[in-house]
């Protein structure tokens, strides 16, 4: 058998494509595309694209451990920074949710460019849980969106911390609960 190419011939087949056939194997081809896009609606031909899958942010198993206990004196208020400015687009901080949640947070540059590398994100319980890994795949330079983020129902704070190239720091804490 030939294996050589022609023009208008299948690789490995010595016969010519007819244009029945051409037409077919197009239809077939628009055909699985348009199936693949009626399943999966968020799926990109970008090279940029977010994974849109649920993501569990935080377990069960880590919820019901114990909170951690104000200090007599701390303030949980925004204090001024120098480094990036984070705003909690949605949900908006002490609001109530249901699952998912759709988590969109904007990181804005203030005295110098960002270094979204230094992002750590940490659930806040007596010791606190680094959850950076499972929220890095929806980083983007300007933020973070996350589609449908899985929750347990009840009172969640989760930081958010993101230096700038000077090593300017923000650190911020969203307080949500889960209805």
């Amino acid at each position: 058998m030939d294996f050589a190419f022609r023009e208008g011939s299948c690789r490995g087949v010595n016969r010519p494509i007819s244009p029945a056939m051409r037409k077919q194997l197009l239809i077939t081809i628009i055909a699985l595309f348009a199936l693949n896009t009626a399943l999966y609606p968020e799926a990109s031909l970008s090279d940029n694209a977010l994974p849109s899958k649920r993501v569990v942010l935080i377990t069960l198993e880590e919820a019901g451990k114990p909170d951690a206990r104000p200090i007599k004196g701390m303030s949980e208020r925004v204090e001024p920074s120098e480094g990036p400015v984070i705003e909690f687009v949605a949900p908006r901080p002490e609001s109530e949710v249901e699952k998912p949640v759709a988590i969109s947070i904007s990181f804005k540059e203030n005295q110098a460019p960002i270094d979204i590398s230094s992002l750590e994100v940490s659930y806040l319980k007596l010791f606190s849980i680094d959850i950076t890994d499972r929220v890095k795949p929806y980083v983007t330079d300007i933020g973070i969106d996350i589609k449908e983020a899985e929750l347990p129902s009840g009172s969640h704070k989760v930081k958010f911390s993101i230096r700038d190239i000077q090593n300017n720091l923000t650190e911020r804490t969203l307080k949500i609960k889960i209805i």
